[in-house]
């Protein structure tokens, strides 16, 4: 497996996703073995707003083994559009490898940066900006103009909202609920423990909990997957935030897992242990990108506003 030399910043976009756009930096290839490393950066359509500041760009590490078709990646900081503003992740730490399956988007990255195979999808680019403009229609000189000058002093640390999911997953998954309520599961933020996998279910209710005057509409706790021995656990512990995420109530602050169950052949809980330690995604889960978007889709299917 040949890896040729490039002129530094050899940039290349995939748009299959028509929500965000994958860009990979081909002159920056690292090998080790048969996997090969290099910068990549997602740039989204719809921005994750953290910090009052809206992130559109999410900068990182792309790994993709090549004789064991798998791909991984680190994300390192979020950007506002026109690359001017950063969050940097206190906690860069690489996510669960996921399959690159024959005929998918992430086989044919994996044959063109592995094995130089064209690949239809990809296109060159020039310039970062004038990638980031022609893909927003123009939202980034427009955001360049309107900047406040950057203040002194760290950035404050992005939410798990900032993250991105493994090549061909979306963030978050939703799965079914009950009626007053949507069960979501971040996928984006799974981290690995040898055969143990911890992501954060995320629920939405419809009627909130009221606390000292404040409503809050979501409840966030850690889940644990033993991926080998198919059993899972939920932290006792949890937090509360307020419809537009801006206030949380922590219920404790350490973790308190509570005891194993089993996650049984074809049962929910077996499909969301695929999900979170294999990136299987069965039929009936929906990808969720964006989560203030999801729940102004939650109350609109509702036909109402949030109960207040």
């Amino acid at each position: 497996m040949a890896v040729h030399a490039a002129a530094p910043q050899e940039y290349y976009a995939s748009t299959a996703n028509q929500a965000e756009a994958l860009i990979i930096d081909v002159a920056s290839r690292v090998q080790t073995g048969s996997a090969l490393r290099m910068d990549m950066s997602v740039l989204s359509k719809s921005p994750a707003r953290l910090s009052g500041l809206e992130i559109y760009w999410a900068d990182g590490v792309l790994e993709v083994e090549c004789l064991e078709h798998q791909t991984r990646i680190k994300m390192l900081a979020g950007l506002t559009l026109d690359r001017g503003r950063r969050l940097d992740d206190p906690n860069p730490a690489f996510h669960v490898w996921s399959d690159n399956a024959p005929g998918s988007p992430a086989r044919a990255l994996e044959e063109f940066v592995c094995r130089g195979h064209p690949d239809s999808d990809l296109k060159p680019l020039a310039s970062l900006t004038e990638f980031a403009s022609a893909f927003e229609g123009g939202a980034a000189t427009a955001q360049a103009n309107s900047r406040p000058p950057t203040s002194g002093g760290p950035p404050p640390a992005p939410s798990p909202q900032g993250a991105v999911a493994p090549a061909g997953l979306a963030p978050y998954y939703r799965f079914g609920g009950v009626p007053d309520s949507a069960e979501l599961h971040d996928i984006a933020g799974v981290k690995r423990t040898g055969p143990y996998a911890f992501t954060t279910l995320i629920t939405l209710r419809l009627k909130p909990y009221t606390m000292g005057g404040t409503d809050f509409y979501w409840v966030e706790y850690t889940e644990e997957f033993d991926c080998e021995g198919h059993r899972f656990r939920n932290d006792a512990t949890f937090s509360l935030l307020t419809l537009d995420r801006s206030q949380a109530f922590n219920s404790a602050d350490k973790a308190k897992l509570g005891a194993w169950g089993p996650d049984k052949p074809e049962t929910n809980g077996r499909a969301v242990e695929d999900l979170v330690c294999r990136g299987k995604v069965e039929e009936g889960e929906i990808g969720v990108y964006d989560l203030t978007a999801f729940q102004r889709q939650f109350f609109a299917s509702m036909r109402q506003q949030p109960v207040r």
